[in-house]
């Protein structure tokens, strides 16, 4: 159990550091400047943001599957076990 809950903090971690080095810049960008498609920029940035973390989760599961698009290159989920 110790292993899940130090491999959840790890995961997690590491994807707010990838979200905030990416989101903050693009945010900044977006709401600082103005540029001819901004209303659709940010109507996407706040669909994006509406969509739920379990309909994300499926997706990237899906991708990350064996039978999913990077599944042949051995970006499987899924670990062999020892």
């Amino acid at each position: 159990m110790v292993d899940a809950v130090g491999t959840s903090l790890s995961v997690s971690a590491g994807a707010t550091l990838f979200a905030a080095l990416f989101g903050i810049p693009v945010g900044l960008a977006v709401g600082l400047s103005d540029f001819r498609l901004k209303g659709l920029a940010v109507t996407a940035l706040n669909t994006l943001m509406a969509v739920p973390t379990v309909v994300v989760g499926l997706l990237v599961y899906g991708f990350l599957s064996r039978q999913g698009p990077l599944g042949r290159w051995g970006c499987s989920s899924r670990r062999p076990r020892s």
